[in-house]
């Protein structure tokens, strides 16, 4: 006769009621949600003023391959201490010990010029008043667009205030002007803000220690959606008064959750408006050879417009330069900041950019006829003069006499089937810039995503003598960060 072993029910049963509590608690979070998105119509929240205003727009989105170009703007540091106002011009060399603020230059239309100056030095002047240190960085500069945060400290306290400008008229942007006409922006944020809560539970353990990694199917997500629609609802009430930034693949909002609501355009390229809303046939600037040209959308140069460049991007660059099989990434700079001789500088910096052309020209010659994808990145570019009791054992004696000024230039050239260069390479590209450490800095590419790849890194020293004759280098292989 057959025995029933208790237990081993009482196990099944178990199991049942999970399996049973499981899909009513699904069935129960997805009504709420549905409740929550029909409750505040995400996909129909256009406003009807935006609609009438940017009817027909939405070819503005934007796509992989796409390009942008940084504005030519150049600027000046003012610094104020002691009561007077001074030029700073170079901040490597000269800090400034009161505050600070950017007076920019280059701009055709004087008026429009002056309207954003006048109100960048009003708003850091009425700041010093309550505050000891107050001063001006430029987030971003591209399309016709300028994104700059002020920022202001005092003992007890540090803020940001983020300032945003169309270029064509000096006015400053509203918030929806980023996005077309048929954006449903009320879902984006909803979806940011979902984003931002999972993110931050997954990497901040109970110490508020933030972790490296996270595995987001372990993270208990029931009780956002009364706290999504709270940021949706705020979002309604402060659309017009946002306190946002702009960079090259996102927006940030800054006063609708405790830490910073990102919007990355990857994730809403047909929606993304402000590469080409301010774009015009026409240049707005004086000159066409500050700003980088031709840089992919959602990927972002290593060298950009800031105050600590000495006030200048490169004069001359190739970033982004693309065949059918030849990626080269590389920035020309026109100075560099601690060689502090201007003569030698040039004379540095024209015969350095000579050798990093002449790589690109020869690799642009061999993928003519090569089977291969070719990506070339200056990883690094950096120099120095060096002290008189220099000495290396790895160079000849003959420049460790002679050598007064060293340029660094780390480079990786990395080949891979041209199936793959063709259909991975710009999203590649993107997506790399998203990691943690990601960036120009590095390598876009991981090895085992590319396969039959093939990686060789070089660091490559140029020296010159002290009149700025070039004498000799040394080069070695080195593993590159991925």
């Amino acid at each position: 006769m057959n025995t029933i072993n208790k237990p081993k029910v009482n196990v099944i049963l178990i199991i049942i009621f999970v399996i049973i509590s499981g899909i009513i608690t699904y069935f129960l979070i997805n009504n709420k949600i549905s409740s929550l998105n029909k409750a505040n119509d995400f996909t129909t929240d256009i406003p009807e003023e935006t609609n009438k205003k940017k009817a027909n727009d939405t070819y503005l989105g934007i796509k992989l391959g796409d390009t942008y170009n940084q504005n030519d703007l150049s600027y000046k540091t003012i610094c104020y201490d002691d009561g007077n106002e001074r030029e700073i011009e170079n901040s490597y060399f000269d800090y400034c010990r009161g505050i600070s603020y950017l007076r920019f230059e280059g701009l055709k239309n004087k008026t429009v010029l002056n309207k954003i100056n006048e109100e960048i030095k009003n708003k850091v002047y009425d700041l010093k008043e309550n505050y000891s240190s107050v001063g001006v960085n430029i987030n971003s500069n591209f399309s016709n667009i300028l994104s700059i945060v002020i920022y202001y400290q005092n003992e007890n306290n540090s803020n940001y205030l983020y300032l945003n400008y169309d270029l064509n008229t000096g006015d400053k942007l509203k918030f929806l002007d980023l996005f077309t006409s048929d954006t449903p922006i009320n879902s984006i944020i909803a979806e940011s803000a979902y984003e931002n809560l999972a993110w931050s539970s997954a990497f901040n353990d109970e110490d508020g220690y933030t972790s490296g990694s996270a595995d987001m199917n372990d993270i208990d997500t029931k009780e956002y959606e009364d706290e999504i629609l709270k940021i949706v609802n705020k979002f309604q009430t402060q659309k017009d008064n946002l306190n946002f930034s702009i960079n090259t693949n996102s927006i940030l909002i800054y006063n609708l959750t405790d830490t910073a609501l990102k919007i990355e355009y990857r994730d809403y390229k047909e929606y993304i408006a402000l590469f080409k809303r301010y774009a015009v046939n026409t240049s707005l600037y004086e000159q066409n050879d500050v700003g980088l040209k031709n840089i992919f959308i959602m990927t972002t140069p290593f060298t950009t417009i800031n105050t600590q460049s000495n006030n200048r991007i490169p004069k001359e660059s190739i970033y982004g330069f693309l065949t059918d099989n030849f990626y080269a990434d590389v920035t020309l700079y026109d100075k560099y900041d601690n060689i502090n001789s201007a003569e030698i500088n040039k004379k540095v910096t024209q015969d350095v950019n000579s050798k990093l052309e002449e790589m690109v020209s020869s690799l642009k010659k061999a993928s003519d006829t090569s089977s291969k994808g070719i990506v070339f990145q200056v990883v690094a570019n950096y120099g120095y003069a060096i002290s008189n009791d220099y000495d290396q054992e790895d160079i000849s004696e003959e420049i460790r006499n002679e050598a007064y000024i060293e340029i660094e230039i780390l480079y990786s050239k990395m080949t891979m089937p041209q199936e793959n260069f063709k259909n991975n390479l710009l999203e590649e590209l993107i997506i790399k810039s998203y990691q943690p450490k990601a960036s120009v800095m590095q390598l876009m590419f991981f090895k085992d995503e590319v396969a039959n790849s093939k990686v060789e890194a070089t660091d490559i020293t140029y020296y010159y003598d002290i009149n700025g004759n070039y004498i000799g280098n040394t080069s070695n292989e080195y593993e590159p960060e991925y």
